[in-house]
């Protein structure tokens, strides 16, 4: 199971002090996604640790009958890491 899916940068996710936002599997445990991101950047997960988000799917009409179909839900995780490590999510 793929735990990390990706890293979310935007302007609210980057107004948090050493607090990353990743987008990850909606099974994975806070105990996964800590050793997933310690093992991906090789960086060091603070004591606050993992915080997770369930963002439910949005419902949306498609076609010409207007079908409702609902989008997937998403897990996020906000991850506070050690003061003076940095994550580069760019390059991973």
């Amino acid at each position: 199971m793929h735990t990390l899916k990706k890293g979310i940068i935007t302007e609210k996710a980057m107004l948090i002090n050493n607090v990353y936002v990743f987008e990850v599997n909606p099974k994975a445990t806070k105990q996964e996604i800590a050793t997933a991101i310690e093992a991906a950047y090789g960086v060091t997960v603070g004591p606050a640790g993992v915080r997770t988000a369930v963002v439910k799917g949005k419902v949306k009409s498609v076609g010409r009958k207007r079908i409702q179909k609902q989008k997937p839900l998403k897990k996020k995780a906000y991850v506070t890491l050690i003061k003076g490590d940095i994550a580069d999510l760019k390059v991973k």
